[in-house]
């Protein structure tokens, strides 16, 4: 690796994209046409864009971190740019944009201890859902509509009929989820979604429809896991109420959701404007541009190249970038996820960052 520790690390780094094909994804995450200039038809699936995480070969597009992996850089970083609280040896968050042309297995997650204890992984999946677009009749499942133990849901796994006792949520564009280890969940039909997540891919499917994939088998389940992990409290699940941060000319700063893992925060601003980037967290962040193609600029590097449903990292106390749509007439949509000390001052560090 070359050594570039005297260079100037602090700035907005872009990453570029991990894309996976999946069995119930769909072809929205295409630019619109396909590489081969052929019908989108006969396109692979797209199931879920990885944005942003460690060790899936996602490299830096911009600056003197240019072509590193995100893992290389955070043991290269000055540690002013990730803040005084990062303490852990991994990237704590996965960034994802997921696609659900047809509904997704019903599955839960364990949490940190479940892990260590079942995988010998550091850590569980805490995640969060932002609801992009949805069909008129969308759902997810989150969570049961009432109380049942443990004998009852090895019944109903077994009776293939799950899916009753399960909350069916209508869903649209804008909604907020979260989704806490141990809560059985499913993405339906026609919802595309933005994932904040964990550091994480340990997923426990109970119940896949009896679907047969590409070669005609159905796939795992992980039903002896699952029941240890499962949380029965979660009953009758609904959409947290979002907090609004402030506003700008021409945009808005809203607060999505605050739990121990992360917190996240939606701008949206009108696109003939553009905005500064104001706001002096003291830890890194990163950026998820779920809109259309816009650019960033910084110091007196000119501007970079910020494509839809790309990440940013944001250096801690960063300020002075600018983000401007590449077209006037689409505006800027983006996602902020960062992690503070899950403790009673954070609710007022985020406040007093996000003043004006």
């Amino acid at each position: 690796m070359p050594d570039i520790i005297n260079e100037n690390k602090i700035y907005p780094i872009i990453f570029s994209r991990k894309i996976k094909s999946t069995i119930w994804g769909g072809r929205r995450l295409y630019s619109g046409r396909n590489p081969e200039n052929g019908p989108l038809d006969s396109c692979p699936k797209i199931g879920e864009i990885w944005s942003l995480c460690e060790n899936h070969n996602i490299v830096a597009l911009n600056g003197p971190y240019k072509l590193f992996m995100l893992e290389d850089i955070l043991k290269n970083v000055p540690a002013e740019f990730l803040g005084g609280s990062f303490q852990n040896q991994h990237f704590p968050l996965i960034m994802k944009i997921i696609d659900a042309n047809d509904r997704l297995s019903i599955q839960l997650h364990p949490d940190d201890k479940k892990a260590r204890e079942l995988e010998k992984y550091y850590c569980g999946k805490t995640e969060m859902w932002y609801v992009l677009d949805a069909s008129h009749d969308s759902e997810i499942i989150l969570g049961f509509n009432r109380k049942i133990d443990e004998n009852e849901f090895r019944q109903y796994i077994e009776n293939n009929s799950l899916e009753s006792v399960l909350n069916h949520v209508r869903v649209k564009k804008g909604d907020t989820f979260l989704i806490p280890p141990g809560c059985v969940h499913a993405i339906g039909k026609g919802v595309l979604i933005a994932e904040i997540q964990q550091n994480c891919d340990i997923t426990y499917r109970v119940y896949d429809y009896a679907r047969k994939d590409a070669d005609g088998k159905t796939r795992e389940l992980h039903i002896k896991k699952a029941l240890k992990c499962v949380d029965y409290a979660q009953i009758n699940v609904n959409a947290p109420r979002a907090l609004r941060l402030c506003d700008f000319k021409g945009g808005s700063v809203t607060h999505l959701n605050s739990n121990a893992y992360f917190d996240v925060v939606a701008y949206e601003f009108n696109g003939d404007s553009g905005f500064d980037y104001k706001f002096k967290l003291p830890v890194f962040s990163v950026f998820m541009n779920i809109g259309e193609d816009i650019y960033v600029s910084y110091g007196d590097s000119g501007c970079d190249y910020f494509p839809k449903y790309s990440s940013l990292l944001m250096p801690a106390g960063y300020e002075g970038a600018h983000f401007e749509a590449a077209d006037s007439e689409n505006g800027i949509s983006l996602i902020q996820a960062f992690t503070l000390p899950h403790t009673p001052e954070k609710s007022n560090i985020i406040k007093s960052s996000f003043s004006i």
